[in-house]
């Protein structure tokens, strides 16, 4: 099926796609530690959040990172990872995602 671009284009123009958005801010959150004293546990938090506004519409995504290495044997390290994505319209929540796995830390 082949869409006619000047159709979609005005259609678009009808739904608003086009209109600027009016309002766009952010924040992020980070934060560094360590298991203990052993320096060789870094552990890293991020949380990005940012608020879009168009009209009446309003989005906002957040990320939520952290990041770690951990011994898993003597001598052999891996890095955990953990995300986790938001996507709020309004505020309901629209969709979530989760992800974490490990691996493993080759030293060079």
């Amino acid at each position: 099926m082949k869409i006619d671009r000047r159709e979609f284009l005005k259609a678009a123009a009808m739904m608003g796609m086009f209109t600027p958005i009016s309002e766009a801010y952010g924040s992020v959150s980070e934060r560094h530690a360590r298991c203990g004293s052993d320096a060789r546990t870094p552990m890293e938090f991020n949380e990005y959040r940012t608020r879009f506004k168009r009209g009446d519409w309003k989005t906002t995504p957040v990320t939520r990172t952290r990041v770690s290495t951990e011994e898993i044997a003597r001598g052999q390290g891996a890095f955990r990872y953990e995300a986790h994505a938001q996507a709020v319209i309004g505020d309901e929540l629209f969709e979530e995602k989760h992800l974490e796995g490990a691996i493993p830390r080759i030293w060079v």
